[in-house]
């Protein structure tokens, strides 16, 4: 197969459709959205267990589809080498548990993450800041969520750190 673009948005396919499309061998896949489509944690699972098939995957979109902190802790499991772009807009990834998650994955190549719409607060928001030093576009926007100085002190204060400082205080 010679799919290297696939775009799956607002049809409703749950998890069950996500896994179908996980099934598949796409070896010169290298752009999926799977956006609006609720996957939720289950659907973000068979992502991550398809991510060894997919080994081309530079963009995976995964907004607006229910995957709370469970799901991108399986997503940051998955494996992969090549992705740039990672978009989990508007998902239910919460507090410094959610981000610490995200930022558990090996991500050795991503310039640009989308975490905007999730609530992970200022907590939350330095560890994301600390994610991967090469990263080059983040979306952080969260209206009514951060005061400026909780924003500034996160800028400040970028430490991937923060969630082995939470857990083991």
């Amino acid at each position: 197969p010679n799919l290297t673009t696939l775009e799956i948005v607002g049809n409703r396919i749950g998890a069950a459709g996500v896994a179908a499309l996980a099934r598949a061998n796409w070896s010169k896949l290298t752009h999926l959205r799977v956006s609006d489509n609720a996957i939720g944690s289950q659907g973000a699972f068979a992502l991550a267990k398809a991510s060894g098939k997919w080994p081309n995957l530079a963009s995976l979109l995964v907004a607006k589809n229910g995957i709370g902190n469970e799901g991108v802790a399986t997503l940051a499991a998955g494996k992969w080498p090549r992705l740039t772009t990672l978009s989990v807009r508007d998902n239910e990834i919460e507090g410094l548990d959610g981000a610490c998650a995200l930022a558990a994955g090996d991500w050795p190549q991503l310039l640009s993450l989308d975490v905007a719409r999730n609530r992970l607060g200022s907590k939350g928001l330095q560890v994301v800041l600390g994610i991967s030093p090469s990263l080059t576009e983040l979306d952080i926007t969260e209206p009514g969520i951060y005061k400026k100085k909780a924003v500034w002190a996160a800028f400040e204060n970028a430490n991937w750190r923060a969630c082995h400082d939470a857990r083991y205080a």
